[in-house]
């Protein structure tokens, strides 16, 4: 029996009863239409029959066929202008969780026929059914750092596109742009078999800031105004490690807990230099960066922010790394010439 999901490219109104009055409008029209498809569902009709073949590619003697989560085929026949209907007769929750995954990228909404829930693209619901689906896949693999790693990329995704994070794949790190800079998370794991930790670090990027780097360091220099780790949301040097499959969901729920509470507010507040500043002057903070000099940047965040106790921070700073060596010392010494000369022409 084949279980059957609606897709709409457009989303429903908040109220229940309003929404399904709306679907049943639209899917009168989806009915008889032909050709057109909207430009968000032809891409994700794409995603999943790269994710799960088509029911029309495999041979009638496939063996494979069977297996095939599709119930018809060309599975490009179900998608239309305003909404897709798909039938899926295999695998029907995890196919369910892949479909609301590619639809909260796309913004789509999602609709359960069979139970009547509707899913907008990242609410709660979503979610909720993602990270389900996760541990349950993650119960199903091989016990190895690679499952520990995928299943907490997999478990944040769905909050973090929420808040505009994309995946880069290349930086394996979520990315979220805004006006004038960037902000990321990047998360590893460690593995010390049979037990594998985890961590994250924060990222904050500034374009104004870049320019200022590349004035004073050269043209190929480039910097973040913060890059902070786990510590300095937690105030903790553990890591959090797991040990078998039934640790796993209390470590997930308490990333997050920190995702929620305190590191997308803190990155909601510093989308300029002058937030930054107030967060990072005087840096003396747990799980702060030291190794990418963490002072000469706090001093070029001050100095774009114009901060008033700039003077008072280089007097600080210096005396901060004064036992540092003479190399890491020399280097914050060039940016506070160059800010020092520029902030007396100003």
């Amino acid at each position: 029996m084949s279980y059957t999901i609606e897709i709409f490219a457009n989303l429903l109104p908040q109220e229940r009863q309003q929404a399904l009055a709306e679907a049943a409008h639209i899917k009168e029209d989806y009915l008889q239409e032909s050709g057109k498809i909207h430009p968000s569902l032809r891409k994700l009709h794409a995603q999943l029959v790269k994710q799960y073949p088509c029911l029309s590619s495999y041979d009638e003697d496939d063996q494979d066929r069977d297996d095939c989560p599709w119930s018809d085929g060309p599975l490009i026949n179900n998608f239309g202008s305003q909404m897709a209907m798909l039938g899926i007769s295999n695998h029907q929750d995890e196919v369910l969780a892949y479909v609301l995954v590619c639809a909260g990228k796309l913004n789509l909404t999602v609709m359960d026929v069979q139970e009547g829930v509707i899913y907008g693209p990242n609410d709660l619901q979503a979610i909720q059914f993602i990270q389900k689906q996760q541990q349950l896949a993650a119960q199903n693999r091989p016990w190895s750092e690679k499952t520990v790693r995928d299943t907490v990329l997999g478990y944040v995704e769905p909050l973090l596109a929420r808040h505009g994070f994309i995946f880069k794949k290349s930086k394996s790190a979520f990315e979220r742009n805004f006006d004038g800079g960037s902000h990321w998370i990047g998360f590893v794991t460690y593995n010390y078999s049979p037990e594998y930790q985890y961590s994250y670090s924060v990222g904050i990027k500034f374009d104004v800031l870049d320019t200022l780097n590349q004035a004073i360091y050269g043209p190929e220099s480039s910097c973040y105004a913060m890059h902070v780790g786990r510590k300095f949301f937690t105030g903790k040097n553990a890591k959090p490690g797991v040990k078998k499959f039934e640790e796993l969901p209390t470590m997930l729920d308490e990333l997050m807990v920190q995702l929620e509470e305190k590191v997308l507010p803190f990155l909601d507040q510093a989308c300029d230099v002058f937030g930054v500043d107030q967060k990072m002057n005087p840096i003396v903070l747990p799980g702060c960066d030291q190794s990418d000099r963490v002072e000469y940047r706090a001093l070029m965040v001050a100095w774009l922010a114009n901060n008033p106790n700039f003077l008072g921070l280089v007097d600080y700073y210096r005396d901060y790394i004064k036992g540092y060596s003479q190399d890491y010392r020399d280097h914050l010494e060039q940016a506070i010439s160059y800010l020092l000369q520029h902030k007396n022409e100003e």
